[in-house]
């Protein structure tokens, strides 16, 4: 946080911050992506060994399980992550205004919440805590590429398109985006080339093709994202659960006899 906030510390609202704005925003959300996910996509692995003897033992099931994992390790991933973007806001001189700043925020939290479902899944779906690292910053990249940062949405061949509507990078970087920048207008010049005109915030959303986005549409996609991986997690690590076979008392007897 601190080296994103010296590196655009203080920005103007002129033309040129266009550009350097919606560059913190992308770094942010793709910063909140690698974080949540890699950080947490090992919990599962770590604690087979001791998961599996406590299961054999029936002291509990997949679901509290998995519920407890998440919500402790969920203070760990969220405080840090909403302290840096608070930091990063402030010293970074994004838009005015605490609405502006809660919403900033908010979509960091819901990345942040949807990047942890994410690392769920994988955590229930590799059980070596060698291999995960390895696989989840390519599952992260695969989100990253089709963010609409670093290519059109609409020059992405549409065999492929379906990876950015189930990116939650891309809901992130298009929530604090559009959060910047919809109906500001207090950009002043020179313009970005001699002789264009002056752009505001929606004008320059419409050069993003982030136009006709909305805020609560986006909150709601993340939402709706974090719960099915929350699901897809749950349903691997209950299938993937460990069989025990149960032997009874009156055969352990007929055995002993």
């Amino acid at each position: 946080g601190l080296i994103y906030g010296c590196l655009y510390y203080q920005m103007p609202f002129d033309q040129v911050s266009f550009q350097n704005r919606t560059g913190i925003c992308f770094f942010m959300a793709m910063n909140g992506a690698f974080g949540s996910v890699i950080s947490i996509a090992q919990v599962i692995p770590r604690q087979l060994k001791i998961v599996n003897r406590d299961r054999a033992n029936k002291l509990y099931g997949v679901l509290p399980f998995y519920v407890s994992q998440f919500l402790v390790s969920l203070p760990f991933e969220i405080v840090p992550a909403l302290a840096n973007g608070a930091i990063v806001y402030f010293m970074t001189n994004l838009r005015h205004g605490a609405d502006h700043f809660f919403l900033f925020v908010l979509f960091l939290f819901l990345e942040n919440l949807t990047g942890m479902a994410l690392g769920m899944l994988l955590s229930a779906a590799f059980r070596s805590p060698e291999m995960v690292p390895q696989i989840a910053p390519l599952f992260v990249i695969l989100f990253l590429m089709f963010s609409g940062y670093f290519i059109n949405l609409d020059s992405i061949p549409v065999a492929m398109r379906w990876l950015s509507d189930v990116s939650f990078i891309r809901f992130a970087f298009q929530g604090v985006a559009v959060n910047e920048f919809a109906g500001a207008s207090n950009f002043a010049g020179p313009p970005l080339q001699p002789g264009a005109p002056l752009l505001d915030g929606d004008q320059w959303l419409d050069q993003l093709k982030f136009q006709g986005v909305h805020l609560p549409g986006i909150a709601l996609k993340l939402v709706l994202e974090m719960g099915a991986l929350h699901v897809f997690a749950i349903t691997v690590l209950f299938w993937r659960r460990p069989a025990f076979v149960t032997v009874k008392e009156t055969r352990l007897a007929e055995l002993s006899a």
